[in-house]
């Protein structure tokens, strides 16, 4: 008694069995098999090669497809390809079990498109007349579906936009694109999301230039024509808008500059008038009293101005530093502490004057 390898005439597995056996079983898919014993002294072993049928593979492919067992079933639409390269319902179902469905009408609720899938295309390519309908019918349908479904999430994300919820929005434009990339009015929605801006209008009253925008870039590159034209026109509005609110902040830098220098050399004027007024006063002669009087209203009017001007310095530093958050220039924070502790003595000064 010797061992035999033997084909399985049923899935085309390899088996090794008893050669004096008359009637056993494959391991892989089951079926009852018989053979021939044929006599050769080779090392005690005997091989006889068999033909695997290639629709009884597919067939058996099949079966484990719609039990859900895709891995297996792959195994034996390849073994089939192997046999038949040209057989169009090896590749279908390679498809199926690729995307594990059981039936290809799924792909339709599914809303895949399977028209750019390559097994889709070797099937349609080898598929005979009736075959060939049902398949080129179920890639019309995927990708109607497939299209329908890009469109319903585009409203949905144009929705979240108009009502100004650019996060719900953004996430629903990058869903689009990981489907299918290249559309420039989806770059051209994420680009409104990311300027927080609801429509093309409110993108050019923001004043941002977009035109060195990733999103901006990639809407011109997939626009064409008119929409391109359009898009290219919106952007040097924004980037003009955007040149204007530079130059109106620049104007305003400059202008509270100029009012802070002075209100600050001012209150330092001033602080140094009240010593001379207090000079005054101690020279003065109490009985006269139009000096005294004259000497009060200076004093007073002195303590107002320099109180006046102590505001109006720590306000022109607040907005320039405001301003320095937005244009990126430089201004020495630490000034703000000079000009408080002259706000300081100013205040007290005034609230014991005028106050108290």
């Amino acid at each position: 008694m010797g061992l035999v390898e033997l084909k399985c005439k049923s899935c085309g597995a390899n088996l090794t069995v008893n050669d004096d056996a008359e009637i056993f079983t494959c391991d892989y898919c089951g079926a009852t098999l018989t053979h021939e014993t044929i006599h050769h002294k080779v090392s005690g072993t005997v091989k006889v090669a068999g033909i695997a049928d290639t629709d009884n593979l597919v067939e058996r492919a099949s079966i484990l497809l719609r039990t859900g067992e895709f891995a297996r079933a792959r195994e034996f639409y390849e073994r089939a390809l192997e046999s038949s390269p040209r057989h169009a319902k090896a590749y279908w179902g390679i498809m199926l079990c690729d995307s594990r469905v059981k039936n290809a009408e799924a792909f339709i609720a599914m809303a895949e498109d399977i028209t750019d899938n390559q097994y889709y295309k070797m099937a349609v390519e080898f598929a005979d007349y009736s075959d060939k309908s049902y398949y080129l019918e179920i890639g019309a349908k995927s990708k109607e579906a497939f299209n329908n479904h890009l469109i319903e999430l585009k409203n949905e994300a144009d929705k979240k936009l108009k009502s100004g919820y650019f996060s719900d929005a953004q996430d629903k434009y990058n869903r689009i694109l990981s489907l299918s990339p290249g559309h420039s009015d989806i770059y051209w929605g994420l680009l409104l999301c990311q300027c927080n801006a609801t429509d093309d209008n409110e993108l050019v009253k923001k004043a941002v230039d977009v035109t060195e925008i990733h999103n901006y870039k990639m809407a011109l590159s997939y626009a064409q024509g008119d929409k391109k034209q359009y898009y290219m026109n919106v952007g040097e509005r924004a980037k003009a808008a955007d040149k204007k609110k530079t130059l109106r902040l620049n104007l305003t830098k400059y202008a509270l500059r100029i009012l802070l220098y002075v209100s600050f050399l001012l209150s330092v004027a001033m602080f140094g008038m009240l010593f001379y007024v207090d000079g005054l006063f101690s020279q003065a002669n109490p009985d006269d009293a139009a000096m005294i009087d004259k000497l009060t209203t200076m004093e007073n009017t002195v303590i107002a101005v320099f109180f006046a001007s102590s505001i109006f310095s720590l306000i022109s530093n607040k907005v320039l530093i405001y301003i320095k958050d937005i244009l990126g220039n430089l201004v020495i924070d630490k000034f703000k502490y000079v000009l408080w502790v002259l706000f300081g003595i100013s205040a007290f000064a005034f609230f014991v004057t005028f106050i108290f």
